[in-house]
């Protein structure tokens, strides 16, 4: 195992003379949890803020990591297409009134159409893009959502031309119904893929706002045999004693998303 010194620039602290002019004042980064080294080969996750005279956080901005080892600098972007899950996404039943409300109590909103506001994206403290919008599916069913909210999608992030291959892995591993050549629907959830708009390798989701995902699967354990004989190689393989009240096993995709896969939970 080897550790490296870590030397971390974060663009947050470089903008703050920009930001004073932007948005008055100063401006203050503050560091969650900053590691002592990196552990080559180990995926490590670092979140930060940035806020106006250090109470109201700021949005909008496009912050940017520096590691530095010896002589050798690498820059990539921190949080949105820096990640191997662009966004997830939510069907809500009144998606005008959410998102108006969140926007009023601070949150940053961003709306697809801001003449409409009933379809866009609140962001969490640490970044994570979730999207929000009436459930079209139903509707052009001529059904109504009877719950509050529900599940939508899970938006993957990957290098240019991955979506194909992604889509395949997954559809011959969970099956479900290919509608488009970038969306796989399965059971209670839309699998789709996106183009990350970064060059830079992408952050694995370990560790991160958005650990992993989850699926639950009936007849669990024969399904984790039909996985390890497709080439899937387990994190943690199935067990029905690690969790109290269900099974599970853990794996990571080809492109960084950490899965687990439970029998039970659903039952809970």
């Amino acid at each position: 195992m080897k550790k490296r010194p870590l030397t971390l620039a974060l663009l947050g602290l470089l903008l703050i003379p920009v930001l004073a002019f932007r948005f008055g004042g100063w401006a203050v980064v503050s560091v969650d949890d900053l590691p002592e080294y990196l552990v080559a080969g180990k995926p490590v996750a670092v979140s930060f803020k940035v806020r106006q005279h250090a109470v109201s956080l700021l949005d909008g901005l496009k912050p940017t990591i520096t590691l530095t080892s010896g002589n050798t600098e690498t820059t990539i972007p921190a949080g949105g297409d820096a990640n191997a899950i662009a966004h997830i996404g939510f069907f809500v039943t009144q998606p005008k009134e959410y998102l108006a409300k969140w926007r009023a109590a601070g949150f940053r909103v961003d709306f697809n159409d801001p003449k409409i506001g009933d379809h866009g994206y609140i962001y969490t403290p640490e970044g994570l893009r979730i999207e929000i919008q009436e459930n079209h599916i139903l509707k052009d069913e001529g059904k109504t959502q009877t719950l509050p909210i529900v599940s939508d999608h899970v938006h993957f992030n990957g290098p240019a031309g991955y979506d194909k291959e992604a889509q395949a892995w997954y559809h011959e591993r969970f099956g479900g119904t290919l509608v488009m050549q970038n969306e796989d629907v399965i059971p209670g959830m839309r699998l789709r893929w996106a183009i990350a708009k970064t060059t830079k390798p992408l952050l694995p989701t370990k560790g991160q706002t958005l650990d992993h995902v989850g699926f639950e699967i009936k007849g669990l354990e024969a399904f984790c045999k039909k996985l390890q004989a497709s080439g899937v190689k387990f994190d943690q393989p199935y067990n029905m004693t690690r969790h109290k009240s269900f099974a599970s096993a853990t794996f990571t995709d080809p492109w960084g998303v950490s899965i687990e896969v439970t029998e039970g939970l659903s039952g809970l």
